[in-house]
C-alpha cells in the first residue's frame, strides 16, 4: 500500500540511481569549473574552522582579506552541506569531492520528486508525474549548470516551493498552519543553498502560482495570500543568521550600487540558439567535442526533447479549436504557461532584444543581477508543466491516423535525405548533419507510436504510453547528460597545490590577465569540457581559489561573486599601470611573487619574486587625502621617497598633520601573532604612531588594548586596516566580531523558539479542546 502510494517518487529514484551510479562507482566526481576553483575550496576552509571551534568568517588567504561566511554562495548554514565534513574527515580533499557528488544526486532525486508531487497535486496521471519529475532535472537548464553547486542545490527546492503553495491554494478558507510551516521550511532550505538569484525568481514564481489562474474572487484569497506572507517572513527569520551578513557583505561590496547594464546584461541568450530547442546538438556539445555556437553552452542550453515540442503542438493545436466555455481549470493553467514561457524568453534575451533593455532602464530588480539567459528557468519550470499536460492528453486522446502518418513521412524522409546527403554536405559540420537526422529519427517514432496507441486495444494502450515514456527519458539523457563534467577522483589525490615549507609565508599575486586565460582557456574551456592534457598536468594549481586546498596559502587574487568594493577598485587601477609600476605597488603591499603568463614553462607561469615588506607596518605621521586620489598618490610616493612616508587616511580634502618623526619598517613592533580573524601584536613606542595591518577594510573588526581601551579602525592607504596607537608598551588585539553575524544568530534563535512555543501551544490547546469537545458530548 505504501509503494502504491508512492510508487512514482521510487520509480524516479531508481531511474535516476541507474543513470548515474556507473559513473560513480567509476570513482568519478564532479570537478568542473567553480567546483574546483570555489565550491570545494571554500567548503574545506569552512570545515576546518568549524572542526576547531571557530565560526568561518573571516578568509584570510584571498583578496588581502574578506568575509567568508557572508559569501551567500558558500552556503556555510545549509543544513544538507553538513553531510560534507563527514566525507572530508574521512578522505580530505578527494573526500568532498565524493561528497560534493553524493550530494548532487541527492538533490537531483529530491528536485524530482519535489516536481512529481506538485503535478499530482493538479491532477496528473502517475505517468505524467513520472515524465514531469525526470524532464524537471533533465532538460537542459539545471544539468548543463551541474559545476555551479549553489544553482543546483537551490534549484531543488523550487518544486517543493510550488508544491506547498498549491497545497495553500487549497486551504483559502483558512490558514492552514501546518502547511505554512511546511512552505517556511522549503523557503528556508533554498534561501540557505546560496543562490539569490534562484531564490528572488523563486518567490516571484510562488507568487504568479499562487494568485493565478484566478478561480475564485480577489477577496476569497485572502488567507492564502496571509500564510504566503508568514511563511516567507518565518523563513527570513530562520535564514537571518545567513542573510544578514550577506546583506552587509552587499553593501561593502563593488555591486552594492547596480551592477551596471553591460555586466547585466552579460550571458544574454544567442538568438539562434533557440534552433536548439528541437536539434539538440545543432551547434555541438562542448562535453562530447566541441560547442562551435555564440552564447555560452550551458546558460543557453535549453534542449527539453523533441517529443516535448511535438506534444506541446499538439495540445496547443487542440487548445485552439475550444471554445470559452469549454475552457476548465486545467486549460486556465496552461494559458499562464503559455504566458510564462513567452515572457520569460523574451527576457532571456537580454541585450538582444527590447524587452530586457525596457526593463533595465525602468525598474530596479534587473540591476542587481548578471546573465537574463537565467530567466529561461522560468521557461524550463512551463515547459516542464506544459509537457506534463500534453502528455496526458495524449494518453487519453486518439489521434487521425492518416494526418499523423503523414508528419511521420515527413519525418522519415528528412531522415533519409540527411543520411544520404553527407557526399554532398561539404563543409558543413557533422554535428549540424547528425542532429538533423536524430530529430527526424524522433519525429517518424514519435509518429509511429501515436498511431500504435490509436490501434491498441484499451489493455495494451499503457504498455505503448509506457515505451513512449522511455523514449523520452532516453532522448533528454543522450543530448543533455553532463559529459565532461566529472574525472576520476585521483585528479584531487594526484594534485597538491603548493609546498607548504618553501610558500605558505608568501603572499601571492597572479596577473590577472593570466588568471583569465589559465582559468577559461587551459583548464575550464567553454568551447569543450575536455582536458587539453593527461589529469595530473591540468590541475589549476595556481589559480585561485585552489590557494586554499591542501595548506592555506596567501594571495591576492580572490575568484568570488563578491569582494569589498575597495579591493575590487584597487584590481581595477591596478590593471592600468605598466608592470613595473604594478610590481613596486605590490611589492610595498607586500607581495612576495608574482606569477605571469609563459607558455613555455611547465605551469604555464613565470615567477618575480621579491623581498616585500611586512603586511603590518608603522607610520608616525598621516596625511589626510581623498580616496580618489589615495593610490596615485601612493604610488607617486612610494616611487620618489619609499623609505619616508605617511599613511593615507581618507577625507574629503587634501590635509597634512606631519611630525617629521618617521619611522621604517615594523619600528616600534615586537612580536606579531595571527590566526583568521585574530591578531596579537605587542608594540613599544616612546610616541604615538599608526599602526596599518595590509587586510583589506571592512566593518566589523574591532581593537582593543590590554587595559580595554578600545580603539577606533579608520581605512587607510585606501583598502587597509589603520589603527592610531597610544605611546607606550601595549599588548594590541584586533579581532573580527561582526554585529551583523550576532544580530542574524539572535533573530535565527528567536524565530526557531518562538515556533517551538507555537507548535506546543497549538497542540496543548488542541488537546484542551478534544477533551471539551469529548466532555461536552459525553
Amino acid at each position: 500500500m505504501y509503494f502504491k502510494k508512492f510508487r512514482v517518487q521510487v520509480s524516479l529514484v531508481i531511474v535516476i540511481l541507474i543513470v548515474y551510479l556507473p559513473t560513480f562507482l567509476d570513482g568519478k566526481v564532479l570537478y568542473w569549473g567553480t567546483t574546483t576553483l570555489q565550491f570545494i575550496p571554500w567548503m574545506k576552509f569552512a570545515i576546518e574552522r568549524i572542526t576547531a571551534g571557530e565560526f568561518p568568517l573571516w578568509n584570510a588567504w584571498n583578496g588581502f582579506g574578506s568575509p567568508l561566511m557572508a559569501n551567500y554562495q558558500s552556503a556555510i548554514f545549509y543544513p544538507l552541506n553538513w553531510i560534507l565534513i563527514i566525507f572530508y574527515k574521512l578522505s580530505g580533499i578527494t573526500g568532498l569531492a565524493y561528497g560534493f557528488t553524493w550530494l548532487y544526486l541527492l538533490h537531483v532525486m529530491l528536485a524530482a520528486i519535489g516536481m512529481s508531487l506538485f503535478l499530482k497535486q493538479l491532477k496528473m496521471t502517475e505517468l505524467s508525474q513520472l515524465l514531469g519529475g525526470f524532464m524537471w532535472v533533465f532538460s537542459g537548464y539545471i544539468i548543463s549548470r551541474i559545476s555551479f553547486i549553489s544553482m543546483v542545490w537551490s534549484f531543488t527546492w523550487i518544486s517543493w516551493i510550488l508544491y506547498a503553495i498549491l497545497k495553500i491554494r487549497e486551504n483559502y478558507d483558512r490558514v492552514n498552519w501546518r502547511v505554512t510551516l511546511l512552505l517556511a521550511c522549503f523557503v528556508t532550505m533554498q534561501l540557505l543553498s546560496g543562490h539569490a538569484q534562484t531564490s528572488l525568481y523563486t518567490l516571484v514564481l510562488g507568487g504568479i502560482f499562487l494568485i493565478f489562474p484566478i478561480l475564485k474572487p480577489i477577496r476569497k484569497m485572502f488567507n492564502s495570500l496571509l500564510a504566503f506572507s508568514i511563511a516567507i517572513l518565518i523563513a527570513l527569520g530562520l535564514a537571518a543568521i545567513q542573510l544578514i551578513p550577506t546583506l552587509e557583505y552587499l553593501l561593502q561590496s563593488q555591486r552594492s550600487n547596480e551592477i551596471g547594464y553591460e555586466y547585466a546584461a552579460n550571458f544574454s541568450f544567442w538568438p539562434w540558439r533557440i534552433i536548439t530547442l528541437f536539434f539538440g546538438n545543432f551547434l555541438g556539445n562542448p562535453g562530447l567535442n566541441r560547442f562551435f555556437g555564440g552564447g555560452t553552452f550551458w546558460e543557453d542550453q535549453i534542449y527539453h526533447g523533441v517529443f516535448a515540442v511535438l506534444l506541446i503542438v499538439v495540445l496547443l493545436i487542440s487548445l485552439t479549436r475550444l471554445s470559452k466555455k469549454e475552457f476548465s481549470q486545467r486549460n486556465r493553467y496552461l494559458v499562464l504557461l503559455a504566458m510564462i514561457a513567452v515572457l520569460s524568453f523574451l527576457l532571456a534575451l537580454g541585450k538582444n532584444f527590447v524587452l530586457f533593455p525596457f526593463l533595465y532602464n525602468h525598474t530596479t530588480a534587473l540591476r542587481l543581477f548578471q546573465a537574463p539567459s537565467r530567466f529561461l528557468l522560468f521557461f524550463s519550470l512551463a515547459l516542464t508543466i506544459f509537457t506534463a499536460f500534453a502528455f496526458d492528453y495524449w494518453q487519453f486522446r486518439q489521434f487521425n491516423i492518416r494526418k499523423t502518418g503523414l508528419i511521420g513521412a515527413v519525418g522519415l524522409a528528412v531522415l533519409v535525405a540527411g543520411l544520404f546527403s553527407e557526399p554532398f554536405m561539404g563543409k558543413l559540420a557533422a554535428e549540424i548533419r547528425i542532429s538533423i537526422i536524430y530529430s527526424a529519427g524522433l519525429i517518424l517514432l514519435f509518429c509511429v507510436m501515436t498511431i500504435l496507441k490509436s490501434l491498441a486495444v484499451r489493455q495494451n494502450e499503457h504498455w505503448v504510453s509506457i515505451s513512449f515514456l522511455i523514449v523520452f527519458m532516453i532522448d533528454l539523457l543522450l543530448i543533455n547528460f553532463p559529459y565532461g563534467q566529472f574525472i576520476h577522483s585521483d585528479y584531487f589525490k594526484a594534485n597538491q597545490t603548493f609546498n607548504p615549507e618553501v610558500e605558505r609565508n608568501q603572499l601571492f599575486y597572479l596577473d590577472q590577465d593570466a588568471e583569465e586565460f589559465l582559468k577559461f582557456n587551459r583548464y575550464f574551456r567553454f568551447d569543450r569540457f575536455q582536458l587539453l592534457d593527461d589529469p595530473e598536468n591540468m590541475f589549476p594549481k595556481y589559480v585561485p581559489n585552489t590557494n586554499l586546498l591542501g595548506e592555506n596559502i596567501r594571495y591576492v587574487n580572490n575568484f568570488d561573486p563578491f569582494v569589498p568594493r575597495y579591493f575590487d577598485q584597487f584590481m581595477k587601477w591596478l590593471k592600468t599601470l605598466n608592470k613595473a609600476e604594478r610590481n613596486t605597488i605590490l611589492q610595498f603591499f607586500g607581495v612576495s611573487t608574482i606569477l605571469e603568463l609563459d607558455t613555455d614553462s611547465e605551469t604555464g607561469l613565470q615567477a618575480i619574486d621579491f623581498k616585500p615588506l611586512e603586511i603590518v607596518q608603522w607610520y608616525s605621521c598621516e596625511v589626510e587625502i581623498p580616496s580618489d586620489e589615495t593610490l596615485p598618490a601612493i604610488l607617486y610616493n612610494i616611487s620618489t621617497n619609499p623609505e619616508k612616508r605617511c599613511i593615507f587616511l581618507i577625507g574629503d580634502a587634501f590635509n597634512t598633520n606631519v611630525n617629521h618623526q618617521f619611522t621604517t619598517n615594523l619600528n616600534g613592533i615586537t612580536s606579531i601573532f595571527y590566526k583568521d580573524g585574530y591578531w596579537r601584536i605587542n608594540y613599544d613606542s616612546s610616541q604615538e604612531g599608526w599602526l596599518e595591518i595590509r587586510q583589506t577594510w571592512y566593518p566589523g573588526w574591532k581593537a582593543q588594548l590590554e587595559n580595554g581601551q578600545k580603539l577606533a579602525i579608520e581605512r587607510t592607504d585606501f583598502l587597509f586596516q589603520g589603527i592610531k596607537l597610544p605611546p607606550g608598551s601595549h599588548t594590541l588585539e584586533v579581532k573580527y566580531e561582526p554585529i551583523s553575524f550576532k544580530l542574524g544568530w539572535v533573530i535565527t534563535i528567536t524565530t526557531i523558539l518562538l515556533i517551538i512555543i507555537f507548535l506546543a501551544t497549538n497542540k496543548f490547546s488542541i488537546r484542551i479542546r478534544k477533551r471539551y469537545e469529548k466532555g461536552l458530548y459525553e
